[in-house]
């Protein structure tokens, strides 16, 4: 504004453009709740702000600012999940904090994927993931899932309820091996497969892709209020902390093996790796770090 005021002036009489400028349509609602828009000029001009990690913040970067929930939290999530008594949304929850599943995985399994029967003595059931199996994952990165053999009979269980059936059948392509898991009441997916916003559908009527807002609605309005009431009344989490979770529950378990003589190091590097999917160790490494780290900021804070 300074310049422009210069330029405006003849103060100030450039040899050369001092900026690109562009017009954009910026939209807002008043406070009767009327969607308004108003012109803006925009330019190239930017001043970048370096984002520095607060050391004491307690999140881990794995795709995003994960923050790790204690045993504590944990059972207050799964003891709200309880008392709402949403099926679906218990299931939900249980996969990602048993597996490490991030929102589009969790959401994209079909019922062919689940359908398969195992001898009793397997306890682990891998999951294939990624391009070509029909479940979405970040990057489209093919992995593995392992689920617990418990959790797998439970979900058998709820593909072959009435409840799952009922919506199957509201379902657009009905009652079929490729139908997804979990749907809403209206038989409506949580989340729309990648492979699926890709195709043109002259017959769709929503508005807006279904990319997992159910789920999170249902946290914002359910369980966090739930929680604050009876346990904490400052407790806050995201669906993708689950993860985070999980990943520091096999952490704990694995350092556990590894002062006990029974593992190195190393092994558990390995192991938490291959089930979180990592690239790089040094992701994983956040992970095994984090108690370590966290005991060191809250000693200096001391």
């Amino acid at each position: 504004a300074f310049y422009r005021w210069m330029i405006a002036e003849g103060i100030f009489c450039p040899a050369n453009d001092p900026w690109h400028e562009r017009e954009y349509l910026a939209s807002f609602k008043s406070a009767e709740g009327f969607v308004m828009s108003k012109t803006v000029q925009s330019t190239d001009l930017s001043i970048k702000a370096p984002k520095k990690d607060v050391p004491h913040e307690g999140v881990i970067l794995d795709g995003g600012r994960l923050r790790p929930m204690s045993q504590t939290k944990q059972i207050w999530i799964l003891d709200a999940l309880k008392h709402l008594s949403n099926t679906e949304l218990t299931l939900i929850h249980l996969f990602a904090l048993l597996t490490g599943a991030r929102i589009q995985t969790a959401l994209t399994i079909r019922l062919l994927h689940i359908d398969r029967s195992y001898p009793e003595s397997v306890k682990i059931i891998p999951l294939t993931c990624g391009p070509g199996q029909g479940i979405d994952t970040k990057g489209n990165v093919v992995g593995a899932l392992q689920i617990p053999r418990r959790l797998h009979d439970l979900l058998q269980a709820y593909a072959k309820s009435t409840r799952a059936i009922r919506r199957r059948l509201r379902a657009a392509g009905g009652d079929c091996p490729n139908q997804y898991l979990f749907l809403t009441q209206q038989g409506t997916p949580y989340y729309q497969a990648k492979i699926e916003r890709m195709q043109f559908n002259p017959e769709l009527k929503v508005r807006h892709q279904k990319r997992g807002q159910t789920v999170r609605q249902f946290i914002t309005e359910h369980v966090i209020p739930y929680i604050r009431k009876h346990h904490d009344s400052t407790f806050h989490y995201r669906f993708h902390d689950l993860r985070a979770s999980f990943g520091m529950n096999e952490t704990d378990r694995q350092l556990a093996l590894v002062e006990q003589g029974k593992i190195k190091l190393s092994d558990a590097r390995r192991h938490v790796q291959k089930l979180m999917w990592h690239a790089s160790s040094a992701t994983t490494d956040l992970y095994l770090d984090y108690r370590r780290q966290m005991e060191m900021v809250w000693a200096a804070v001391d």
